[in-house]
């Protein structure tokens, strides 16, 4: 079973890192606990940098009310959403 989980990880990790979209993981306090090459790229971080960030350092200020609404109501009511926003580039 444990080998069955590691290959199912590891061919999860292969896809999200060969995705052309930019794709990030965050712990439930914002931070970021991984991303792809492309998500790096299209915000203008190194993996190192970004995985010391959280999302709101990188969110647009007039998206992050919004946002901070839809991550309430799923750590309270475990309700999944849809969330559209923009981000601010390291440049």
């Amino acid at each position: 079973a444990e080998h069955a989980l590691r290959l199912s990880e590891e061919r999860h990790r292969g896809l999200i890192n060969q995705a052309i979209a930019g794709v990030a993981e965050t712990n439930l306090s914002g931070g970021f606990i991984s991303a792809n090459d492309r998500f790096c790229e299209l915000l203008g971080y190194g993996r190192d940098e970004l995985l010391t960030m959280n999302i709101s350092d990188v969110t647009h200020p007039d998206d992050w009310d919004v946002n901070r609404g839809l991550i309430a109501r799923l750590l309270k009511e475990g309700a999944p959403f849809e969330m559209e926003k923009r981000y601010i580039r390291h440049d």
